[in-house]
């Protein structure tokens, strides 16, 4: 049989509030010590109004909520549920019999707050804990004092462990015939659950995994006694662990003396305290731990500061919430000291919350920097006390959740604070009121999903402004009214769905503004209307379907404008007529199946154009004929059959892709005037042959893909004029032979990549005058035969790969001069035997790979290789094994070596001839 008593839940410190300070003396309570006026301020009396009378203890955890246990007001088996109509609360009481006691005050509640897990008719006292709010605030005295919240101490088994508590309350009397008269106080030891279970089985079912056991030392809880707490005191401050919630009673129905009671844990519910008592703005107390920190002291440069004189914390070990830093040892540099240090940096170790008096030691720093991941969780106005020189803030890339409101108002020359790659829900609206120096703002990364609309209201120096990587839904029309400056706003990679049309009216000096990543289904003609200065805008990844043919009439200085990953079908041809002055303009990724012939025409300045991954069928001749100054044009991935003549007669062209399409021939004087072309790639296309002369002006070509089309012969002067050329891919095609002099002109050559085809032969001559080649790719094709002089005057090669070929065998001299071999591949071929001396010029190989030929004989001595780091000999019949030194995930094969001179003993027992 239990009796109900009362669990105290306590919250988290907002900031500034001084809690658990009284004179400190020691006993409550069946058997315990009468207390002492102002030995216990922070105990409340609680009282019903109709009938009256006094009905359990509580707590003062803020100036406006006091804790008590959830029974007191819903009663356990019974229907009755209190309002905060039927409560009052006494404060400041002593003896409960003097009506007018010096000192105490009354307050009416406004709402009883029960915890959403109390169950009135469960068998368990699980989250018995209440929160009664207050009518009005009270005035904090020698009577009346907040109590303090626990710091996250070590819990087993839901509970304190060998912790010396006190219980203090009006319960009843030792003869159980009245409530005492003024608060008694006793002892009690925490145990662990497991201890309780065993030591009273019966307690199992009224106790849960966030409550804790306590046995009485000197007295027990008692009737009345409910929802006071389990208070303990450190370094002369007083914390409470836990809320009376019940107790073994006798046959009476009266407490046992000295027996167990059950309290709740109040660390288990410390977030839902602190989000009840935060709904009303109100302050709540916690320990503090003192700290001491190490400080190496040093010339360090940051992006966003400058070269300072900087205090760098490392080796950090700050797990409590509220911290006080005692002293900073460590040594200065020559004729430095504190007053010299200019930035603090906390760069390595574990810290949930950042210590306050940092002021205290370093009076001129103005650059506070936190940037690696050390769990920071907590973040006050306290933290900041004596620095209001601060004008830089980084506390970057941790786990800060919720910001009090006036967290930053002690730092009025702030001008830079970044807060990205946190886990942010809210801005308070307040915030940055105090802040009126401000000049860039990154909170980037967070889980925002509102901003408050007046929350920069007070920052109107502000010019840079970074919110991507959020889930901000809308934004009201007056958010960045004042913010007459802002130069950059970035709101990217959010779920807009739509914005007010005069969100950016009064940011005149407007030039960079992010809006790319939203669920934006159209902008209204006017949104840009006011932004004359605007040069970078991005509309990327959205939802947009058509835009106004006026939308950027006003923006004649813009220079990017992207507008990839939508859903646009058409274009009005007058839609960039403006924007004389645009450099760049994508858009790819939408549903364009026809431009305008004169879409670009005033672009005359345009260098880069993006319309790949649309339905695009064919293209004016004229659409880029005033675009002189084009030099990126991607249309990659449309419908094209057929590119026309002089379409592309931009002669500072360098970059043409024009993959994936369904182009069948080319016309040979197409690239004609692209003189400057560095790159074209006309890869994953239709075409059947290549006119002769189709790169014959491209003389700074160095880089050409033409894979996956069916071209069944190239000539041989192909690439004659591109002596440049540095890098060919023609794979998957139809050639059964390559045109011997192909290469011959190509002398910068680095690269040769014909993959997937049907090669049976090669020419001794192809490469002969490729002197810089370094790889050679020729994999799955169907060569026999490698000619003992192919790699002969390639004396830089590093890479060679024919796997996937049919050769069946290698000459021993084929490697002779490439001294800078790392890499051979001959798998899944039909090589039977590897001769002695195959790789005895190549000391640099560093990977070869033999598997599935048919070997049966191998006479090379790899241990000879010193830079080697995998050797692959899967599934030959003389061997099936591997040798690696590097990380490479081999298990499935079961002979795997990581010592060379074992694998060489194998490789010479099981393939010796």
């Amino acid at each position: 049989m239990f009796l109900i008593i009362l669990c105290l839940f306590q919250v988290f410190q907002v900031h500034g509030l001084h809690c658990g300070r009284v004179n400190v003396t020691q006993p409550l309570i069946r058997g315990g010590n009468v207390t002492h006026r102002t030995e216990w301020p922070f105990i409340v009396a609680l009282y019903r109004i109709n009938p009256p009378g006094f009905i359990c203890g509580g707590t003062l955890i803020s100036v406006s909520h006091v804790l008590t246990a959830a029974h007191c007001v819903h009663w356990r088996h019974n229907s009755v549920k209190l309002s905060g109509q039927d409560v009052e609360v006494r404060l400041g009481a002593h003896n409960l019999t003097t009506v007018e006691e010096f000192g105490a005050v009354k307050r009416n509640v406004t709402e009883i707050i029960v915890h959403p897990d109390w169950k009135t008719y469960g068998d368990s006292f699980d989250a018995d804990l209440a929160i009664l709010v207050l009518s009005e605030n009270v005035s904090f005295s020698n009577f009346i004092q907040p109590i303090c919240l626990p710091v996250d101490d070590v819990v087993v088994d839901g509970a304190l462990i060998d912790v010396r508590g006190t219980v203090v309350g009006w319960g009843l009397t030792e003869n159980n015939t009245h409530y005492n008269d003024v608060p008694k106080k006793a002892e009690a030891m925490a145990i662990s659950n497991t201890l309780c279970y065993r030591t009273e089985p019966e307690i199992i079912t009224s106790s849960s995994l966030r409550s804790f056991c306590a046995k009485g030392v000197d007295g027990t809880p008692n009737k009345g006694d409910s929802g006071g707490g389990f208070f303990v005191v450190s370094q002369g401050t007083w914390i409470q662990y836990g809320i009376v919630s019940a107790v073994r009673t006798s046959e009476t129905g009266y407490a046992d003396l000295n027996s167990l009671s059950i309290y709740v844990n109040i660390k288990s519910f410390k977030s839902w305290i602190v989000e009840i008592v935060a709904e009303v703005g109100a302050e709540l107390g916690e320990s503090t731990t003192r700290v001491t920190l190490d400080c190496n002291y040093n010339l360090l440069k940051y992006d966003f500061v400058g070269i300072h004189y900087t205090c760098q914390f490392e080796e950090l070990e700050i797990r409590n919430e509220h911290n006080e830093v005692t002293s900073i040892t460590g040594t200065h540099a020559a004729n430095y000291q504190n007053d010299n240090v200019e930035s603090i940096e906390f760069s390595k170790g574990i810290m949930y919350a950042l210590p306050v008096e940092l002021g205290k030691f370093f009076r001129n720093v103005i650059a506070l920097v936190i940037l690696s991941p050390l769990g920071l969780k907590y973040i006050w106005r306290s933290n900041f006390e004596n620095l209001e020189n601060l004008k830089y803030l980084a506390l970057c890339n941790n786990d800060i959740e919720m910001l009090n409101d006036d967290c930053l108002w002690d730092l009025p020359n702030l001008e830079k604070f970044y807060f990205d790659n946190n886990k942010l829900r809210e801005i308070p609206e307040r915030f940055f009121d105090e802040n009126r120096k401000l000049v860039s703002l990154d909170m980037s990364y967070n889980q925002l999903a509102a901003l408050p609309k007046h929350v920069f209201q007070h920052n109107i120096l502000l010019k840079e402004l970074s919110l991507q990587h959020n889930h901000i839904k809308a934004i009201n029309q007056i958010t960045f009214e004042r913010n007459i400056h802002l130069s950059h706003i970035d709101l990217s990679e959010n779920q807009l769905s739509q914005l007010p049309k005069d969100l950016f009216r009064n940011n005149l000096d407007l030039k960079f503004l992010y809006l790319h990543g939203n669920d934006l289904e159209w902008v209204d003609e006017q949104m840009f209307e006011m932004n004359v200065k605007l040069i970078f805008l991005s509309l990327g990844s959205n939802r947009l379907e058509h835009l106004n043919e006026n939308l950027f009439k006003n923006n004649v200085f813009l220079r990017y404008l992207g507008l990839k990953n939508n859903f646009i079908s058409t274009l009005s041809g007058k839609i960039f007529e403006k924007n004389v002055n645009l450099l760049a303009i994508d858009l790819s990724h939408n549903k364009l199946e026809y431009l305008p012939n004169y879409l670009f025409e005033k672009n005359l300045l345009l260098q880069m154009l993006f319309i790949g991954n649309n339905f695009l069928k064919a293209l004016d001749e004229k659409l880029f004929i005033t675009n002189t100054e084009l030099y990126v044009v991607m249309l990659n991935e449309n419908q094209l059959e057929k590119l026309p003549r002089n379409l592309l007669r931009n002669t500072k062209l360098e970059i043409l892709d024009i993959i994936h399409n369904k182009f069948v021939e080319i016309d040979g004087e197409a690239f004609d005037n692209n003189t400057n072309v560095i790159l074209i790639n006309l890869s994953f296309n239709r075409l059947t042959s290549l006119p002769n002369g189709l790169f014959i002006n491209n003389f700074q070509l160095k880089e050409v893909l033409i894979m996956n089309n069916s071209i069944k012969s190239l000539n041989e002067k192909m690439f004659e004029s591109n002596t440049k050329l540095q890098y060919v891919n023609l794979s998957s095609n139809e050639f059964q032979t390559i045109p011997k002099r192909l290469f011959q002109h190509n002398l910068n050559i680095k690269s040769i990549v014909i993959t997937k085809g049907s090669l049976r032969t090669l020419d001794t001559e192809i490469f002969e005058k490729n002197g810089r080649l370094e790889a050679i790719i020729l994999s799955s094709n169907q060569l026999e035969f490698l000619p003992k002089h192919l790699l002969k005057n390639n004396l830089l090669l590093k890479e060679i790969d024919l796997r996937a070929n049919l050769l069946k065998a290698i000459d021993e001299s084929m490697f002779e001069t490439n001294v800078f071999l790392e890499k051979a591949n001959f798998a899944l071929n039909k090589i039977e035997y590897l001769p002695r001396n195959l790789f005895s010029n190549n000391a640099l190989l560093r990977s070869i790979d033999f598997s599935n030929n048919p070997i049966v004989g191998v006479e090379i001595d790899f241990s000879k290789l010193q830079k080697i780091e995998s050797i692959l000999f899967i599934m030959n019949p003389c061997i099936d094994a591997v040798f690696t030194t590097v990380s490479i995930d081999f298990y499935i094969y079961r002979n795997h070596y990581n010592n060379l001179t074992l694998f060489q003993d194998k490789l010479s027992t099981t393939c010796y001839l």
